[in-house]
């Protein structure tokens, strides 16, 4: 997702892309409440996918930090971009 970001997506494009939208997760939390069955599967879903926002955020922010602190320096931008392994 990272990577993302350097071919110009912005933060917020991401975090929609990665969080359940809230009428989304209510439908889903009603159907679990008619079919408890289903629950396990589906919260776990959920709590899937507010996982990766959390890491995310935690890996956005490091990278941000990196840059800001590094940015009095003259070094090269391509040392901040993902590549894929």
């Amino acid at each position: 997702m990272l990577q993302m970001l350097s071919r110009g997506e912005t933060v917020d494009a991401i975090r929609e892309l990665i969080a359940i939208p809230h009428e989304t997760e209510k439908i889903l939390r009603e159907y679990v409440a008619e079919h408890p069955g289903e629950r396990q599967s589906i919260e776990r879903v959920i709590e899937f996918r507010q996982l990766v926002g959390q890491e995310f955020e935690r890996l956005y922010r490091a990278q941000s930090l990196r840059r800001s602190s590094l940015s009095h320096q003259n070094v090269p931008r391509s040392l901040f971009t993902v590549r894929a392994r």
